[in-house]
């Protein structure tokens, strides 16, 4: 009975290997949960909202009714909006399981597919569609218009600035008109959606109420911190408008942990790709600057900037000029031994370079996750409407690019294109075994839509998402010291350079009051013309010229400021407001010049030249991106809108 056979002898001497292999094979429910975990996630996450729903559309039936006059009144703040939340999960879940892969191939093959094919063959084709989109275009605008005629005069500034860009060109017989064209026709389409059209209209500002209300959840936190002397009665911007970068920063680095940022930048990046016909690296840059800024976009495409043509190194700097994602730059300077990023290719062949901003004291690294935190709410703070400078990111990304591809069109072979790029994971620890360990897991990971990048120390890695979020509250206080120190030592210069000028000026006589020689006043004549042209009554075009002096010389944040004082002493209506917040909504200031050519010139050294010959050029063009949504704006604004 215990005696041992033959063959179970030879099956006990396959050795100590094999054993051990049976002893710690993961079981196959095990293997199945790892594999699937972000699905029984995201199950998980449907079935319980899909419960809430459930409870919450029983009381609302039970209590309201069936009238569609009380739902549509609660769609921005009741039960409406949860239905509108539920349907966009609902749409997103079933789109990553079905949608994408059994639909949508289903219709590219039979129904997409064959129908681009047909329209390709029609002869002219191409010309007939923007000729009719262009009689369409103007006979909306001569309706819309027939009460107030004044609202076209933007129309003659966006021709006048793209006629510029045109002039500038770098090379005229290179220019991709369908990318200009539809980088226009975009610009135009979202401002319908966002400006003129009242369901657009309530939607964003449906979303500046929520934004707003954001800010005082903020203060009601600065106010238990500072008190309400300081907060609500005195309202001391250092304490009460930069208190809520706090909140954003905490919430952003939620968002990033979890990869809810990247998705929607890769959707409205693959969208500008594929309808603009730019490239994907400067597509996904383009809908990246919406939510991140100048520098934090570009790292995005780290792993690929070193292969860009001088073409999309002008989209990404242009871009950056072009628009305000509500964020406000913070380096975090470490030592010279901490050293930042490997990054690594698609192909997974790592570059073999630390990615470090050098200087005489040491190196100051660029920290994603600490490069940018919102401070779209003193802005707010300052008088622009929230839904006003959402409207104008959205509206500036197609148009970045379309003024980008004008001024310096592409010359050169495009190396990166869609298939070339995708997410790769970098093996940086070793196991006693010898046999490299990945980290980047959802505990250790730095969330891009392309590629990842690990850090050679732990500076990135977060244990849990209430560590990100700690982190990047404290990460705020940096921001938050940097703004009141950039804001300070800015007015200090203004003012100062003020003193010079207004003495100057008494030695020759302008002594009275609104002659005296000041930055604003000469600034102010300069960008009279311009204002007038994105359709600023004539009597106030001079104050909104003295804004975009003062964003074009110093920065954006002390124009929005100066703007509240205007407000204050009834200097601006309500309309010019609006105007004069879409054309200084923007980074095309000196300070960003600077940013812009130090990040990218570490990022891409091999690039520096073509960096500093385009720089100029894209300060110019992201400037120029401002008036045009300026114009469109003011020529879709209703008075009603209002």
């Amino acid at each position: 009975m215990n005696s041992i056979t033959e063959k179970d002898a030879d099956n006990n001497q396959t050795g100590d290997h094999k054993i051990i292999e049976v002893e710690n094979a993961p079981k196959k429910d095990e293997n199945w949960l790892k594999e699937n975990a972000s699905s029984v996630a995201n199950l998980s996450v449907l079935t319980v909202f899909t419960g809430y729903f459930a409870w919450a559309t029983h009381y609302y039936i039970r209590n309201t009714g069936y009238g569609l006059s009380h739902f549509n009144a609660t769609t921005c703040d009741g039960y409406g909006f949860l239905v509108i939340l539920y349907a966009l999960f609902l749409y997103g879940f079933l789109y990553s399981y079905v949608g994408k892969p059994i639909i949508v191939p289903l219709i590219s093959k039979f129904l997409w597919g064959p129908t681009v094919n047909f329209l390709k063959h029609i002869r002219y084709g191409s010309i007939i569609f923007y000729v009719s989109l262009l009689i369409a275009a103007i006979a909306y605008l001569a309706y819309d218009t027939r009460g107030n005629r004044k609202r076209l005069i933007p129309i003659s500034g966006l021709c006048i600035f793209l006629l510029v860009g045109y002039i500038l060109s770098a090379n005229k017989s290179k220019i991709h008109w369908r990318t200009v064209l539809w980088g226009i026709i975009l610009q135009f389409l979202f401002g319908l959606l966002t400006i003129r059209w009242n369901v657009g209209r309530n939607v964003l500002e449906c979303i500046g109420n929520k934004f707003n209300a954001l800010m005082d959840y903020a203060f009601e936190g600065a106010a238990f911190t500072y008190g309400d002397d300081l907060i609500y009665n005195k309202g001391i911007f250092a304490f009460k408008a930069l208190s809520t970068i706090y909140l954003i920063s905490f919430l952003a680095n939620i968002l990033y942990y979890y990869g809810i940022m990247q998705k929607v930048v890769g959707i409205i990046g693959n969208f500008l790709h594929w309808i603009m016909g730019t490239s994907i690296c400067e597509s996904v840059n383009s809908a990246a600057n919406i939510f991140l800024g100048q520098v934090e976009a570009p790292l995005l495409l780290a792993p690929y900037l070193k292969d860009l043509t001088d073409s999309e190194i002008h989209s990404i700097l242009t871009t950056g000029f072009a628009m305000v994602s509500g964020k406000v730059l913070a380096y975090n300077t470490q030592q010279s031994k901490d050293i930042c990023y490997w990054l690594v290719l698609a192909d997974e062949r790592s570059l073999g370079l630390p990615v470090a901003l050098s200087n005489h004291t040491g190196s100051m690294c660029i920290h994603y996750w600490r490069l940018k935190r919102s401070v779209m709410a003193a802005y707010v703070s300052y008088g622009a409407r929230a839904q006003d400078l959402i409207t104008s990111s959205i509206m500036s990304a197609p148009a970045a690019l379309c003024f980008s591809k004008l001024m310096v069109p592409e010359t050169q072979e495009v190396k990166i294109h869609k298939r070339n790029i995708h997410a790769v994971e970098v093996p940086t620890t070793q196991q006693p075994s010898g046999r490299p360990k990945k980290i980047l897991n959802r505990r250790h990971r730095c969330n891009t839509p392309l590629a990842w990048m690990a850090p050679i120390k732990a500076v990135l890695e977060y244990s849990s998402v209430l560590d990100a979020a700690s982190k990047g509250a404290m990460d705020a206080f940096k921001i938050v010291a940097g703004v009141i120190a950039s804001v300070i030592s800015f007015l200090a210069f203004v003012y100062c350079f003020n003193g010079i000028l207004s003495w100057l000026g008494q030695l020759v006589g302008f002594i009275d009051d609104g002659e005296v020689w000041t930055l604003e006043l000469i600034v102010g004549k300069i960008f009279t013309p311009i204002s007038f042209l994105m359709g600023v009554p004539w009597e106030e075009c001079e104050n909104v010229g003295k804004l975009i002096g003062i964003k074009t010389m110093v920065n954006e944040f002390v124009a929005f400021e100066r703007m509240h004082e205007m407000l204050i002493s009834k200097q601006l209506t309500e309309r010019t407001k609006i105007i004069a917040t879409y054309a200084i909504c923007g980074f095309s200031n000196p300070g960003s010049i600077g940013i812009q050519v130090s990040a990218l010139s570490t990022l891409i050294p091999n690039k520096q030249e073509a960096i500093t010959r385009l720089v100029f050029r894209a300060f110019l063009g992201g400037a120029l991106v401002c008036f045009m949504t300026a114009c469109i704006a003011g020529t879709l604004m209703p008075d009603d809108a209002i």
